[in-house]
């Protein structure tokens, strides 16, 4: 849990719970890095093969980048929010992530209404980008 992951922006109806790793990692240098962690905390650790199932089955993350593209400023704002241990200034990154999400989302209701006024009246036309 310690690795930041990003979720798909554009299709989390397919998985809503599943989170990508960067394609930089994989399980092998992960489990490198968990015992490196293990023995700066004194920590006995399990062994790669029990890490390698541990996160096979418990988790619900891919490695490498999703399928479709990614917001920026979603996957910033995700982030922030995440690692900040700082309870003011985490609320000040999800208030920013929600008025994202609202202006996201009367950008395309927006884009939807135009849409039907183009469909009704075969002068108008809708280009979007």
């Amino acid at each position: 849990m310690s690795f930041p992951a990003e979720q798909s922006h554009y299709c989390r109806k397919d998985n809503p719970n599943r989170k990508y790793l960067s394609a930089d990692l994989n399980i092998k240098n992960m489990s490198e890095l968990y015992l490196d962690k293990c023995k700066e905390d004194g920590k006995k650790p399990v062994k790669e093969n029990v890490y390698r199932s541990v996160f096979n089955t418990e988790f619900n993350l891919e490695l490498g980048s999703p399928k479709t593209d990614t917001c920026n400023t979603c996957d910033k704002l995700k982030v922030s929010i995440e690692a900040e241990t700082n309870q003011r200034k985490r609320r000040s990154s999800e208030v920013k992530l929600e008025l994202h999400h609202r202006k996201a989302k009367s950008g395309y209701d927006s884009l939807k209404a135009d849409q039907e006024i183009a469909k009704e009246n075969s002068n108008v036309s809708v280009i979007n980008f």
